[in-house]
Parts: C-alpha cells; sequence; structure tokens
C-alpha cells in the first residue's frame, strides 16, 4: 500500500485519490521519526556516502545542513535554485 500512495504522489499529483495519498503519506512521518531515533541510539550515525537534495527557496532549506548532520556522517547538500518543496515540477540548475 505504501509504495502505491507514493507512486501515486509521485508521478500524478491530479489524478483522483493523489491528495488523499499525500496526507497518507505525511501521516507516516511519525512513525518515521521514531524510526530514525531508535536508528542513531542503536547504530549511531549513517556512514555510506549521501546527498541532501532540496529547493533553495523550501522553508527547511536553511535548517538542512543542521538537519542532515544529525543524522548522517559527512552529508553532501546541493540545492536547487528557484524551487521549493516540489522539485520534481521544475528544472533548474543546481548550485
Amino acid at each position: 500500500m505504501r509504495r502505491r500512495l507514493s507512486r501515486t504522489w509521485l508521478y500524478d499529483d491530479e489524478s483522483p485519490g493523489a491528495i488523499q495519498s499525500v496526507f497518507y503519506l505525511y501521516a507516516a512521518f511519525e512513525l518515521d521519526a521514531s524510526q530514525n531515533e531508535e536508528w542513531l541510539k542503536t547504530r549511531g550515525k549513517v556512514q555510506v556516502r549521501n546527498l541532501i537534495l532540496t529547493g533553495a527557496d523550501h522553508a527547511l532549506s536553511a535548517g538542512a545542513e543542521n538537519m542532515a548532520n544529525q543524522v548522517f556522517e559527512r552529508p553532501h547538500l546541493r540545492f536547487v535554485a528557484e524551487s521549493g518543496h516540489y522539485m520534481r515540477k521544475r528544472i533548474h540548475k543546481i548550485s
């Protein structure tokens, strides 16, 4: 079910039921947060190479580095210029 909801949200946000699927996806954030906290307690920060990609105009972009440093060792951040939360709708140069 989660996979289907994610696909609906990612690929077709104008289809019937798409907005509802976004709400289901957001409802899973608390569970995800608790699982991440447990991971950090038992295993520590994630050691694998990573990329944090966000829109430069997103409300949370100013805190992205701090958030990434909480869970990753040596996070790599990149920002998509002139883009907010929904980057997939725009194609811009990555800064």
